[in-house]
């Protein structure tokens, strides 16, 4: 990416030399954490920073460069890396997520009370309510969650991959670039959000919102039992497949409704053909009709066929879903008085 420069008259543009943080001297924790926690919403509205080199647990000496809270309450731990040849950032800052995870409230609030260098907790935790837009501290979710800033020049690819994962699997991590330009004996920089990009957050939101929806529907199945009555039999306790079945062989074993009829009332509704005529052999199988890649989509049980004007076939048991209410509704506006079809108890 380029920055450039306006001339006086903006006709021209100039470009703004690009330049690195070791270059300028920048320094890590002296320069750039600084600056960041006095101004943390260049990277996101909403932060309130809690501590610097945060490094309250047992057993460890490093530090959370940056800890903040957002107006949700959720804790946000910010790593910096002055250049990009860490590697391993994204592994450090997961365990420093795990880490500040058993923070509880009372613990946030004597931490911020440190950072800000408050006389009583009380100061503190009025602060930290007032931030997060109500009177009471308790009135909300504070330390629940845990979200990761990780904050460089520059990402190695392995970083970046390791990072769009790791947010596929629930995780909440963030790659904010810091880029320095040089302008006459001005630095300047350059804050953008690497990943996710702001401009497709939403849409990705969306689109994962539809993914589990879309997920939901195919993974949640309908077990709903039916009930047919035909002339003087009742069927109790079918499957939607087996409920076109007896609906199908009734009409038109009992009722002389024809084949080609059903087929142009209902064949749309099942993605095979709705009947295939079948031989049988002398032990009642099928033993033409039936292509291979056809086999299971067919009843084709002796007790399953259907006779028609001398010939035999077999009904499609493909009835998942909007397929048999759809067929359903058309057999009943045309031979509702016929049969009767209710959901089972």
């Amino acid at each position: 990416m380029s920055l450039h420069k306006f001339s006086n008259d903006n006709t021209r543009l100039f470009p703004v030399e690009k330049t690195s943080f070791w270059a300028e001297g920048v320094l890590e924790v002296k320069h750039i954490q600084e600056a960041l926690a006095a101004d943390i919403e260049i990277l996101e509205q909403g932060l309130m920073v809690i501590a610097r080199e945060y490094n309250k647990w047992a057993g460890s000496q490093k530090a959370i460069d940056i800890l903040a809270i957002d107006r949700d309450g959720t804790l946000v731990v910010i790593e910096l890396k002055r250049g990009n040849n860490d590697k391993y950032v994204d592994l450090q800052a997961i365990r420093y997520a795990g880490m500040v995870s058993v923070m509880s409230r009372e613990d946030i609030v004597s931490t911020y009370k440190e950072y800000a260098k408050l006389g009583s907790e009380s100061e503190a935790e009025e602060a930290v309510s007032v931030f997060l837009g109500g009177d009471r501290l308790d009135e909300y979710s504070l330390g629940e969650n845990v979200r990761i800033f990780l904050v460089a020049e520059e990402f190695a690819d392995e970083v970046i991959a390791t990072v769009l994962w790791l947010n596929t699997q629930g995780l909440d991590i963030s790659c904010y670039t810091l880029s320095p330009y040089k302008f006459r004996d001005e630095l300047l920089l350059f804050a953008q959000r690497l990943i996710p990009l702001r401009e497709a957050s939403e849409w990705q939101g969306k689109f994962a919102q539809k993914k589990q929806e879309v997920k939901k529907r195919i993974t949640t199945k309908d077990y709903t039992k039916y009930t047919v009555r035909c002339g003087e039999n009742e069927y109790s306790s079918l499957p939607k497949s087996r409920t076109m079945l007896r609906i199908a062989t009734f009409l038109i074993e009992q009722r002389g409704v024809s084949v080609e009829e059903l087929t142009r009332l209902i064949g749309d509704r099942t993605h095979v053909d709705l009947f295939l005529e079948v031989k049988l052999g002398e032990d009642g199988s099928i033993v033409q009709g039936i292509k291979g890649y056809l086999n299971g989509r067919y009843f084709v049980n002796a007790d399953e066929v259907i006779q028609s004007d001398g010939c035999t076939f077999v009904l499609s048991n493909q009835w998942g879903g909007e397929s048999f209410f759809r067929a359903l509704k058309d057999l009943k506006n045309s031979y509702g008085t016929f049969f009767e079809c209710i959901e089972s108890n």
